[in-house]
């Protein structure tokens, strides 16, 4: 089969760009697929590229504009490379309401969406004429089967290299030297880490509730030297973040919070270095209201270091079990209506109080924590892409005969 699959550039160093890398990577022996992606919202004229994959593999990149900037040229984009490459199936991999101008192409194609809230028949309205929706989480899956028949819809977990993000037999010590350079500032070799990795854009991982919760922590454990890594910009640009150099100030925590040496944006961490900062790290923990996944959870949980998240969306299914689930505020009391998602779904909120919990039990019970550990290992060995590409291949194959039908009727 002829793929053309639609998200961010495979050389992005976001979780769109790393599934679009490992993913293509795997379909390549047995499908040809080519990538239209864009890096940024200006065509470079004749910008076509060969992208490394993975293995001595590659990908065609073709240039391609932001959907959501500019439905109408995306549109027309992928029609010609339709008819250039003689493809048989489109596959879009992005927030489904990126994707809803899809339903205009008179093409075959899927989306392979998060859905990280409640599903409303508004959002739903995006999907209408995919051949399949496939969703990569439980979570996602059930919320999309409220207002889609099960035939029009297919779960494909996302995969993770387990190799490439395992256990490392070195010391935390150690670990942390190494990592010190790509720090603002050093983390103590004795001290407790916790580490998270989110993006400062936009209010969704809800960094300050989390900075404020650990902050309270530090005030709990005078005697302890704990510490957070927060991999992200420390001032969004352009408003869409938060300045947190300046809540760390006011909370008087500055000497416990790291953050990278360069912005993320810039020079991003390899695999590499994300799986030496989990091993350096004795906990994961995040606060956001809302996940499609979070590769992040599973990467630490990979890496032999348990998760604090907080139960809701995909999360809950990544965690429970093995790691440390904080509850949200009840509903009837508050919840959060993002107005970047115009569906009028809602996400709950974390309930500080209940992380704060988590976070002081990670800290108080190191065996409970290794126990969590080697569980954590074990439950995302059960995601490593040997065993989630089977699932792909069984789709595709089962999609032949609707792509020939489609053909049939239209010609």
């Amino acid at each position: 089969m002829r793929i053309l699959w639609l998200s961010v550039s495979a050389d992005a160093k976001t979780g769109y760009g790393k599934i679009t890398r490992d993913l293509l990577e795997r379909l390549q022996p047995t499908h040809e697929v080519f990538s239209a992606a864009h890096g940024g919202d200006i065509i470079v004229w004749g910008g076509e590229r060969w992208i490394p994959l993975g293995h001595g593999k590659k990908v065609l990149t073709l240039p391609y504009i932001n959907p959501q900037t500019d439905p109408s040229n995306a549109s027309e984009y992928v029609k010609m490379y339709v008819r250039r490459f003689n493809i048989d199936l489109v596959i879009g991999f992005w927030d489904l309401l990126a994707l809803g101008w899809m339903n205009r192409l008179n093409l075959p194609f899927c989306q392979y969406v998060p859905i990280d809230g409640k599903m409303t028949k508004k959002w739903s309205e995006n999907t209408e004429d995919a051949l399949k929706v496939i969703a990569y989480s439980h979570f996602g899956y059930d919320q999309l089967s409220r207002f889609l028949p099960s035939s029009k819809l297919s779960l494909i977990l996302h995969g993770i290299d387990t190799y490439t993000f395992r256990p490392f037999s070195h010391s935390k010590t150690d670990l942390r030297e190494v990592l010190a350079p790509q720090m603002t500032t050093p983390v103590p070799k004795e001290a407790f880490l916790f580490c998270t990795v989110e993006a400062n854009y936009t209010d969704r991982k809800k960094l300050p509730l989390l900075i404020r919760t650990f902050a309270e922590l530090v005030k709990i454990h005078k005697d302890k030297d704990l510490h957070l890594y927060a991999h992200c910009n420390v001032k969004a640009w352009s408003g869409n973040g938060y300045d947190l150099q300046t809540l760390i100030n006011d909370l008087g925590i500055v000497d416990r919070m790291h953050f990278p040496a360069n912005s993320p944006d810039q020079v991003p961490f390899t695999d590499d270095d994300l799986c030496l900062l989990y091993n350096a790290s004795n906990c994961y923990v995040t606060s956001s209201c809302a996940e499609g996944f979070n590769i992040p959870i599973l990467e630490s949980m990979a890496s032999g270091t348990p998760v604090i998240a907080v139960r809701n969306s995909a999360m809950t299914e990544l965690v429970e079990g093995h790691g440390y689930l904080a509850e949200n505020v009840p509903e009837d009391m508050y919840v959060d209506y993002p107005m970047y998602v115009p569906y009028m779904n809602y996400y709950p909120v974390v309930d500080c109080r209940s992380l704060l919990s988590k976070m002081n039990h990670a800290v108080l019970a190191p065996n409970l924590l290794e126990r969590n550990a080697k569980l954590s290992r074990k439950f995302a060995m059960g995601y490593d892409w040997n065993k989630i590409m089977p699932s792909w291949f069984s789709l595709l194959k089962n999609l032949e005969g609707e792509i020939a039908m489609w053909k049939s009727l239209v010609s």
